[in-house]
């Protein structure tokens, strides 16, 4: 089970990544990259929570 530090760490991530997803198809200047914003964002966010599994997993 997750300690609340990183369950807030956890949540800051996701909410990041919304905002990184959802956010640039919204600013006009950003909106001709907004696919490639959210698929780099999606692919850091698989990245990490990766990461942090198997670093949860080995460090437990």
């Amino acid at each position: 089970m997750p300690t609340t530090d990183e369950f807030n760490l956890l949540r800051m991530l996701g909410l990041l990544t919304l905002a990184l997803v959802f956010g640039p198809r919204v600013i006009p200047p950003l909106q001709p990259y907004a696919n490639r914003i959210g698929v780099a964002a999606l692919v850091l966010y698989v990245v990490f929570g990766l990461g942090f599994l198997a670093w949860r997993m080995f460090m437990a």
